[in-house]
């Protein structure tokens, strides 16, 4: 039998994490697109840190927890709540790549969630989210099957200057 899960509201999360200082953060995240190497790490924090402050402190936040079969693979942060957990992935922008990249590392993260998540992990409600700036980012991930059929969702900051994708999911016990 499925536990039941309500999870996160990510749009929620994103649009309370954005109130303060909006065009600073985009700014930041301009930056971190701009620059070298990867920058979901900040974004984690910053997240996890909006999911904390916001809830009723009565919700967990692990960040860098080992879910993985093998475990040599973390996820970005995962939100527990008594039995039930939401596990969120992220894959951000970086400049001088494809623009298909994004949507392409929010599908491969949910299929390594689905096909590797530890079974002690399970159930839980997954999220595999991306973060796009370039419109050639954004229009591939709005040109992509998964998007188009409704199985992806996406949104605008309220800046609109930054695009959030994602992909919800449950993942059962084995």
């Amino acid at each position: 039998m499925a536990a039941s899960h309500s999870g996160i509201d990510l749009q929620k999360i994103v649009n309370t994490w954005l109130q303060e200082d909006p065009d600073r953060k985009y700014n930041i995240i301009s930056n971190g697109i701009s620059g070298h190497g990867p920058w979901e790490g900040w974004l984690q924090v910053e997240l996890a840190y909006t999911v904390m402050d916001d809830s009723d402190k009565s919700l967990r936040v692990d960040r860098y927890d080992f879910v993985y079969d093998g475990g040599n693979e973390a996820s970005y942060f995962e939100v527990i709540n008594g039995t039930s957990r939401t596990i969120v992935e992220l894959k951000c922008e970086k400049s001088n790549t494809p623009g298909n990249l994004v949507v392409d590392g929010v599908v491969e993260n949910r299929e390594n969630l689905k096909r590797g998540l530890y079974d002690e992990y399970r159930p839980a409600k997954c999220l595999s989210v991306g973060v796009a700036v370039r419109e050639e980012a954004i229009q591939a991930i709005q040109d992509h099957e998964l998007f188009k059929k409704g199985e992806m969702k996406g949104f605008f900051c309220p800046n609109n200057k930054v695009y959030f994708a994602f992909l919800e999911f449950m993942v059962e016990k084995s």
